[in-house]
């Protein structure tokens, strides 16, 4: 098992006809993980900001952040810009799919960025419950498949009408 992470954020603009959703996170990446292949063994900080907005039947995300990494003492890593592009399309209310790109600044001398994309389905089983599955590939050549899910504690993201706000999805 490698490293737990945790994301609390904060919902700081509403989305508006005109004007993205706005929402402030931050990532603790805590190091649970005992093989020193998946986990540096020390905690990583990283806020970003996710810009959301609904364009029709599609839900657009940018990510953009600044990872501050803890390297261990062999290993000289350097913090990283991260950004994440996405866009979702609902099919039902309770599923979507979507498409990801996402890529890093070079995360230590002598090393180049990297990026990554995946292709996801999401299915909401509540509106603070989800489950999904996704695959992709990155710039290294490792293929991924992930399934997971994502409980949302507090109140719902859906707003007075019911419809669902796009920067706050993306926050879970």
């Amino acid at each position: 098992m490698g490293d737990v992470e945790i994301t609390p954020s904060y919902m700081a603009v509403l989305e508006e006809p005109c004007f993205p959703a706005i929402v402030l996170a931050f990532k603790l990446k805590v190091p649970t993980g005992k093989e020193p292949d998946i986990s540096t063994g020390k905690f990583d900080y990283y806020p970003y900001v996710i810009l959301g907005k609904h364009v029709d039947d599609f839900i657009f995300n940018v990510n953009l952040g600044y990872n501050f990494i803890t390297s261990p003492k062999d290993e000289p890593l350097r913090n990283q810009y991260i950004w994440d592009f996405s866009v979702e399309r609902e099919i039902t209310e309770s599923w979507s799919v979507y498409a990801e790109m996402f890529g890093n600044s070079a995360p230590a001398k002598g090393e180049k960025s990297t990026y990554a994309w995946a292709f996801a389905t999401e299915y909401r089983f509540d509106s603070n419950f989800n489950v999904f599955v996704s695959i992709g590939d990155d710039s290294d050549g490792l293929k991924a498949l992930r399934f997971g899910f994502n409980y949302e504690f507090g109140p719902s993201t859906k707003g007075e009408g019911g419809e669902r706000d796009a920067a706050a999805d993306k926050a879970k």
